[in-house]
């Protein structure tokens, strides 16, 4: 401790402490622009990703409000992928217990072959979910362009008015822009 009070009575740190503080200073500045620019282009590169994930979303959505058949054979192939799921986590958990009974050296593969089944098993999970979630999306989609048509009495024919409301929709449901989304159907 009563170094450092020496070194702070030492003329040449009160010297040093402007010129090194001014170097860091213009260091920072001249640094400044290329950090500014990396983060932009990492922001809009991650921007350009979340973009392009919601209008696949989307469009997996508008296939499915458009298409009854569709709607009805996803829901069967969740169900169906669910129980498959389920069946993967069992057989994980059946390795899992059989594991216990197993000589030293295959009691580990069994606990490896165990835990993979159970991810794959929340792996399908999540993807059923994710399709689950659009076939709902375009439920309600279509639920709700009934009602807006209903309520303002507009009628099927009237194909800008209603593109417009769905457009307003979409935009809210997948908390995106009108204009990014208008942009893309245009580009499309």
């Amino acid at each position: 401790m009563t170094e450092l009070f020496n070194l702070i009575k030492e003329p040449l740190f009160w010297l040093l402490t402007p010129i090194v503080g001014l170097f860091w200073s213009v260091l920072g500045n001249l640094v400044t622009p290329f950090f500014q620019k990396y983060l932009s282009q990492l922001y809009q590169s991650r921007n350009r990703k979340r973009v392009s994930s919601i209008l696949e979303n989307r469009a997996k959505v508008e296939r499915f409000f458009i298409s009854y058949s569709e709607r009805d054979s996803t829901k069967i192939d969740v169900i169906h992928g669910l129980l498959t799921a389920i069946s993967i986590m069992v057989v994980g958990t059946g390795l899992l217990l059989l594991a216990n009974l197993l000589p030293h050296p295959s009691k580990y593969l069994a606990y490896f072959i165990g835990v993979y089944a159970f991810y794959l098993g929340i792996k399908v999970i999540d993807k059923q979910h994710l399709l689950l979630g659009q076939v709902k999306l375009a439920q309600e989609r279509e639920l709700a362009l009934d009602d807006w048509m209903n309520e303002n009495n507009v009628a099927p024919s009237e194909t800008n008015i209603i593109n417009g409301f769905l457009v307003q929709w979409d935009s809210i449901k997948f908390n995106i822009s009108e204009t990014e989304l208008l942009e893309h159907s245009k580009s499309s």
